[in-house]
């Protein structure tokens, strides 16, 4: 992806960094998909071995987003990766990631919005 310009048919591997100041119990994280691309897969057992860890309890992937489910998360740094692909060509905007704890409300953390071209 260059400038936020993909090509019909081109994969794309997603990349969500985070990083925590504190311990965050129960985490949401959802990252919306921009309309015209869908998640083809996560990756390679091997891939998820080495990078990933399985530091998330759960994970749902719909049409429009997917979404991890961590039952804990330290402080530090934390890496998750995800394919899509890009199918419909179009200019769409692309809706805010954002974490939460699920049961405290008051925190919630945001991503800017985006656009995305797909030609």
């Amino acid at each position: 992806m260059t400038n936020n310009q993909l090509r019909a048919g081109e994969n794309v591997r997603v990349r969500l960094t985070l990083y925590t100041a504190q311990t965050l119990d129960h985490v949401l994280i959802e990252d919306p998909f921009p309309a015209g691309c869908t998640v083809t897969e996560r990756g390679t057992p091997e891939e998820i071995m080495e990078t990933w860890g399985y530091w998330w309890a759960s994970i749902d992937v719909r049409d429009h987003k997917i979404a991890f489910f961590a039952t804990r998360l330290e402080p530090g740094k934390h890496i998750i990766e995800y394919n899509l692909k890009a199918q419909t060509p179009g200019t769409y905007n692309l809706l805010p990631t954002f974490l939460q704890p699920m049961y405290d409300p008051r925190t919630r953390v945001e991503t800017a919005s985006t656009q995305v071209r797909v030609e």
